[in-house]
C-alpha cells in the first residue's frame, strides 16, 4: 500500500489536522493509536462571523474510533482543541 504524503495535510506539531465539514481529526489514523476528533454542534455569531459554540470532545482509538478513551464538550474552538491536544498527548505517553 503507498504511503499518504504527510505534506498533503495540516500539521500541528508534527500530527496531521484535517476537517471534513463539522468533524476535526487530529492525529495521524495509521501511526497513532490514539486520535483527536472534534465535532461541532453549534454555532454562534460573533463580530458578523460565524464560530462554533458548542464542540465534542473525544479521544479515540484509532483502530476502532467507536471506542472513546476520553470525552468532554466546550463552548469554543480554543479550548475545545487545547483540552483535547492534552488529553491526547497524555494517552499517546501513556501507552
Amino acid at each position: 500500500m503507498p504511503e499518504i504524503d504527510k505534506k498533503q495535510y495540516l500539521l500541528y506539531k508534527g500530527r496531521p489536522l484535517v476537517r471534513d465539514d463539522q468533524t476535526i481529526v487530529y492525529g495521524d489514523m495509521k501511526e497513532d493509536k490514539y486520535v483527536l476528533i472534534l465535532e461541532i454542534f453549534n454555532y454562534k455569531e460573533e463580530k458578523g462571523h460565524q464560530v462554533p459554540s458548542s464542540i465534542l470532545i473525544q479521544v479515540v482509538e484509532s483502530a476502532n474510533t467507536a471506542n472513546i478513551v476520553k470525552q468532554g464538550q466546550k463552548q469554543n474552538i480554543y479550548e475545545a482543541f487545547s483540552m483535547g491536544v492534552t488529553w491526547l498527548e497524555r494517552a499517546l505517553a501513556d501507552s
